[in-house]
């Protein structure tokens, strides 16, 4: 499969083109993070010339994402916790004035590809996403238990959720990776 990337804004996109992307729209998890919501609208609005779309090679969106800089050490252990620190370290990276020296695209939609000729990408991390109980209002409810009566299955998930309600958290882990490219 060839793919090319594109800068989102580079052109108008119809909505035929982009349902089957966002149709659906985000799974209710995760719209319904408060902290998501307090830092999204900023995100839209600073950084849009960062977000990308991929196409196939009939010019077909087959993947898009948001694009974010931030800035890394180049640690592992101080890379964001996960999507939801992701953003926060964006918007208040730019607040602060920080020099951003990564690139950090949330995927909205997996697709298969291959590294191009002379890229190269090394596994560096797999992300964590933690919150607090409270912090799932919409998801708690339609949740099915599992036979673990401490781990959820959540509808439009990739993976559990695992509550513990004695230290009032939450663990949601994603089969997501940080992957550095060079």
């Amino acid at each position: 499969m060839t793919l090319a990337v594109e800068r989102f804004d580079a052109r108008p996109w119809s909505d035929e083109q982009l349902e089957p992307l966002f149709g659906g729209g985000f799974p209710e998890f995760i719209s319904a993070d408060q902290v998501v919501k307090e830092y999204i609208g900023r995100v839209r609005e600073w950084f849009a010339d960062l977000s990308i779309i991929l196409l196939d090679a009939g010019d077909v969106p087959v993947a898009a994402g948001w694009g974010v800089p931030i800035r890394w050490s180049g640690d592992v252990g101080d890379l964001p916790a996960g999507y939801t620190d992701t953003l926060r370290r964006a918007v208040e990276g730019r607040d602060r004035a920080d020099q951003p020296d990564t690139l950090v695209i949330c995927g909205g939609v997996v697709a298969r590809a291959r590294t191009g000729q002379g890229v190269s990408a090394e596994l560096i991390t797999a992300l964590r996403e933690l919150a607090s109980p409270a912090g799932w209002p919409q998801v708690i409810a339609p949740v099915r238990p599992t036979l673990n009566p401490r781990y959820y299955v959540i509808p439009d998930g990739l993976s559990t959720l695992h509550i513990d309600r004695d230290a009032d958290l939450g663990t949601y882990t994603e089969p997501n990776v940080w992957m550095q490219h060079r």
